[in-house]
């Protein structure tokens, strides 16, 4: 085992726009980042113009 999920614990992990379960294989290229949580910090990433 790697790691676990407590309470009390942190996590750091990326938050996707799509669920990867919930579409095509092909499609998982275009999947994009909504931003990451780190230190139980949220931190959005920046509108792309």
């Amino acid at each position: 085992m790697i790691g676990s999920i407590k309470p009390g614990k942190k996590a750091d992990f990326t938050i996707l726009e799509q669920d990867p379960f919930a579409i095509a294989p092909q499609a998982l290229k275009d999947v994009k980042v909504w931003g990451t949580v780190f230190e139980g910090r949220v931190f959005p990433v920046a509108a792309h113009t």
